[in-house]
Order: structure tokens, then sequence, then C-alpha cells
């Protein structure tokens, strides 16, 4: 077997560990968004701007989108310059790694987004 073909079953082996999974969240989508921002609440409680918006595990996602404003990244930016000055735990409680800078294609401006390990191996799973 040549290398090429190595490689490819290797691939299929991994996704087929992945295909019951996605069954279960394509046939349940609600189920998987409740469950996501559970996790996310989870994850992510005693934060600052958690803390700003009284969000806690196990609220609903209704009082969830009550409690938390959709913001522009110009009012999302005095997080973000929070984390710049050495803050810990302001959006996420993962250690933010780096800041990526995007590339301004649309706005003149470029724009910084925290980057975490967890976000870095979210990546990789999904282009998987």
């Amino acid at each position: 077997m040549g290398v090429i073909n190595w490689i490819n079953n290797l691939f299929k082996i991994h996704i087929k560990k992945y295909e019951a999974e996605l069954a279960e969240h394509y046939s349940h989508p609600e189920k998987l968004q409740a469950d996501t921002l559970q996790q996310i609440l989870r994850e992510n409680a005693g934060t600052a701007i958690f803390r700003e918006h009284n969000l806690r595990p196990g609220i609903s996602a209704a009082a969830y989108a009550e409690r938390m404003p959709v913001r522009t990244y110009e009012e999302t930016l005095p997080y973000i310059e929070r984390i710049l000055a050495g803050e810990s735990q302001v959006l996420t409680r993962q250690r933010v790694r780096a800041l990526a800078k995007t590339a301004a294609t649309t706005q003149k401006t470029s724009k910084y987004l925290p980057v975490t390990r967890e976000h870095i191996l979210s990546c990789q799973k999904g282009s998987w």
C-alpha cells in the first residue's frame, strides 16, 4: 500500500469517529444549540463580561439573549484593550495566547481578535 493510500485510510478512520456525532447534531439542531450555550456558560462563568451581564450556567437561551447585547467590534474594543493590558478572564476563562489581526479587506482598519489554545484546536477539528 502506498503512502497516500495509508494516509487516506487513517483519515477515513478518524472521520468515522465523528460520523455518529454529526448525524446526531444534524437530526437535533436545537439540542446542539442549547448544549453549546450551556457549555459556553460553564466554561466562562466568572469572566468579567459574564459578571457584568449576570450570566451563569443554567440560564435559558431567552435569558441569555435578554442579558447579553449584540455588539459591534467597536463596542467590544474596551474588553480587548483590557486583554492587551494584561488582564485575564475578561471575555473567556481560557488564557489568551495571542491576538489575531484581521486583514482589513472590507474596512480601512484591522481588528484584533483574541486567540486561545482551544480556539486553535477547534479550528483544526473543524477543518478536518
